[in-house]
């Protein structure tokens, strides 16, 4: 009975090592907020919010399309009312929930302690490659593909030899049909489920005498092959982005990618939310780090017949690093840490393995010790991924940015535009000047570059090339919200009759973005404005509520909604609403102006 008590309080303490691990490393991102691609996906993403998972998956080109299961995800968030923390805090219970399954998957898989196995799905589960894949909230695709990837592939275990079997093959087939539904990266599972039979098998015979199992699991291919074909077309994607890149050109680019991701996974003290790596023309850098590669595959490839557990290995590194990192182009995109979320476990894995075969009494003090020294490393990560200003200012920072790289261009893009926000012009200029000057600047650059012209006072320039891409790119959200911004500073000095014809047309403008974008705060913003210029405060009151409310810390709107108050005559209100800035540190410059004149209102008695 004693030893039986003994064995349980183990099993339970290596199922629940891994998940308390993950849960103390990350418990931080529950105060993060959403950053990059999250606008897209999920902060403008109007069907999604609305609960129409379909159409989020399968109208317009997001980082969710084509990916209806993190849709549906995202969805139940949004009906839920969950915050951007509480968001993160469901990725984070996906990530632990992940480690478990790695845990009983590692302990049935080598046959070792649950202790041991729990310490290696530890090591997995904190280690700071994670970071991108828990703390990025969009990229909750890549854990829910791991969830289901994992229970797959335990399944597979469990039906080895078991009298039910077929219960756990069909939630095997199940499991890897959402892992399709989740994200194109699960192309290889069955390949993979197929070698694991065999790892849990005797021999080849016998895993083929299960054909009917693994012709199920290869028809869940259709159900990649109909997600993919429903969604929209990746504009970023293939071989005819701007700018362009061959196949052969690909394959070379993610040489270094992948000499990054392997020398990271020992060393993890040059991780970064987004990397300047250029596209490779030529075969001379790629020449020994893609032979070395060539030489991992091709051992893979030998080892299924003879070494099938190793062999899993470099299954689990080569497949589900294929569809990003080998011939297809992702051009916005070369390199990104969330891709050896589960490939991550083909070197965890095997150096658990070498470890025991040491049976020494410091292998899990090692482990242990390991696991806390990478989960300390991935709390100092994680804390760039907080907002947007903090996870572009450590790209900025981060990177070399001397080469004139799309990648560069997009990171001094970036920051360019949190310094705007933060008031910095000068600097945001410096970015964006910089920018400009990299391959194939993009429309939103393009728009960016106007909007510092704006800020110098170049509006006849600014405007003449809004115009032009407002030509090229019509009803653009972002084209239309920046001219209407040049034409509210153009009214200066005009006549009223000119002033008016240009806010009428800001007015049009900003209303068919705010259309596009009715979550976009500046936009909102704006068309109050334009509505109060206009002598329509009245009109113009809710708009600028309406932008505070999406955005509580926003100045500018806060001071407009104070003016318009003043004008509607509510001084006792506009004094209210400006509280919060003149209690701000530093002082806000307009608002003493603004309460001055609203107890002037009141007949100086405040």
């Amino acid at each position: 009975m004693q030893n039986r008590r003994i064995f349980l309080v183990g099993r339970w303490a290596g199922l629940l090592l891994p998940v308390v691990a993950a849960v103390i490393t990350f418990l931080q991102v529950g105060g993060f907020g959403f950053l990059f691609d999250d606008n897209g996906a999920l902060v403008h993403n109007e069907p999604l919010r609305q609960g129409d998972w379909w159409r989020a998956a399968f109208g317009d080109c997001t980082p969710l399309g084509n990916r209806p299961v993190a849709s549906l995800s995202f969805a139940l968030d949004f009906r839920l009312g969950l915050t951007p923390g509480g968001m993160h805090l469901t990725n984070l219970g996906i990530h632990a929930i992940n480690a478990a399954l790695v845990g009983a998957i590692v302990g049935r898989l080598l046959r070792c302690g649950a202790l041991l196995a729990g310490l290696c799905a530890a090591v997995w589960a904190v280690h700071p490659l994670q970071v991108d894949a828990v703390a990025y909230l969009t990229q909750r695709i890549y854990l829910l593909m791991g969830t289901f990837v994992l229970l797959a592939a335990w399944s597979v275990l469990r039906a080895a030899g078991s009298a039910h079997a077929l219960r756990w093959q069909t939630l095997c087939v199940t499991a890897t049909a959402l892992a399709m539904a989740t994200k194109e990266d699960a192309v290889g599972l069955p390949l993979l489920l197929l070698l694991l039979c065999r790892v849990s098998s005797p021999s080849w015979s016998a895993v083929l005498v299960r054909w009917r199992f693994h012709t199920l699991l290869a028809c869940t291919w259709l159900v990649l092959a109909a997600c993919v074909s429903l969604g929209p077309d990746k504009v970023h994607v293939g071989y005819a982005t701007e700018p362009r890149a061959s196949a052969f050109e690909w394959l070379l680019t993610q040489t270094q990618c992948i000499t990054h991701y392997v020398r990271s996974v020992f060393v993890p003290d040059d991780l970064r939310g987004m990397y300047d790596f250029a596209v490779l023309r030529s075969l001379g850098p790629a020449l020994v780090p893609g032979l070395l590669l060539l030489a991992a595959l091709l051992a893979t490839v030998a080892a299924v017949r003879r070494r099938p557990r190793w062999a899993l290995a470099g299954a689990v590194f080569f497949l589900f690093l294929a569809p990003t990192s080998s011939v297809l182009p992702m051009v916005t995109e070369p390199c990104a840490d969330r891709r050896m979320y589960l490939p991550l476990l083909a070197f965890v894995v095997p150096t658990t393995v070498l470890l025991m075969r040491l049976r020494h009494r410091l292998v899990l003090p090692v482990l242990l010790s390991v696991a806390a020294l990478l989960g300390y490393r991935t709390t100092l990560v994680a804390a760039h991924y907080a907002d947007s200003e903090a996870f572009f200012a450590h790209a900025a920072a981060s990177n070399d940015l001397t080469e004139n790289s799309y990648q560069t261009g997009r990171i001094l893009e970036a920051r360019g535009r949190c310094l705007q926000e933060r008031g910095d012009m000068a600097a945001a200029q410096a970015a964006i000047g910089r920018a400009m000057q990299c391959e194939a600047p993009g429309l939103s650059l393009r728009v960016a570059a106007a909007s510092m012209l704006r800020e110098q006072g170049a509006l006849d320039e600014a405007g003449e090339r809004l115009r032009e891409l407002l030509l090229l790119h019509p009803g653009d959200h972002e084209i239309e919200g920046e001219l209407a911004r040049v034409l509210m500073d153009g009214t200066r000095g005009r006549s009223r009759p000119a002033a008016q014809t240009l806010l009428a047309e800001a007015e049009r403008l900003l209303c068919d973005a705010v259309s596009q974008r009715p979550r976009q705060a500046d936009y909102v913003n704006n068309l109050g404005v334009v509505l109060h210029m206009q002598g329509r405060t009245a009109e113009a009151l809710p708009r600028i509520e309406r932008a505070l409310t999406l955005r509580p810390g926003y100045v500018e709107a806060r001071r407009n909604l104070a003016v318009a108050l003043i004008v509607l005559g509510q001084p006792d209100r506009a004094l209210a609403e400006l509280q919060p800035l003149l209690r701000s540190d530093p002082p806000d410059p307009v608002a003493p102006r603004l309460a001055a004149e609203a107890r002037a209102r009141l007949g100086g008695g405040r």
